[in-house]
């Protein structure tokens, strides 16, 4: 389907470029660029490395080319259960994978910070312990929010979506996306 997409209307919806020499999109996330060829069914990082057969990557960066909207994020923030749909499918399998962050920042906010703003992170006030919003996709936008654990409590990590990730990608996508950011988040 990407294939056959016309290149400037992806473009214009997902805010990629498309490098018409490579007949490749050019995709920035966390930090990194990817280009992704359709003709090939590639992903390749800019540096012309190949990232591990990691299909979280080819998941949700091919249906978000295919799926984006030309619709800024509207800077309100919801979890993942206020989502279309959301309360039937991040269940079970399907919750988001924050439990290696919490175990490996759940006492030091200011290196669960550090770590955000190596990934492009901006701090974001007044919620938590500390919180910092990523630029995952070009239209996506998502919210970190660390509680430290003390004597009663373990460290929690929330996410906090734009309300508009739903329309640029399904849900199964938005989860493959977020397994790809918890793999960056820890250095991967």
């Amino acid at each position: 389907m990407l294939e056959k997409a016309v290149p400037a209307d992806v473009c214009k919806r997902s805010m990629a470029a498309f490098d018409a020499q490579g007949c490749c999109y050019v995709l920035q996330s966390l930090g990194d660029e990817f280009r992704i060829d359709p003709a090939r069914q590639k992903i390749f990082k800019n540096n012309g490395s190949v990232p591990e057969k990691d299909w979280n990557i080819y998941i949700a960066f091919v249906q978000y080319l295919l799926n984006a909207k030309d619709e800024r994020p509207a800077g309100e923030w919801v979890n993942e259960k206020q989502l279309v749909a959301g309360e039937f499918f991040f269940r079970g399998p399907h919750v988001l994978p924050v439990d290696s962050i919490e175990t490996a920042y759940g006492s030091d906010a200011e290196c669960f910070v550090k770590r955000c703003e190596a990934l492009g992170g901006v701090k974001m006030p007044g919620m938590g312990d500390a919180a910092v919003k990523l630029q995952v996709l070009p239209r996506i936008e998502v919210v970190y929010i660390l509680w430290k654990a003390d004597d009663e409590f373990p460290a929690q990590v929330k996410v906090l979506f734009d309300r508009t990730a739903d329309r640029h990608l399904p849900l199964d996508a938005i989860l493959s996306m977020m397994n790809y950011t918890q793999k960056k988040f820890m250095g991967s």
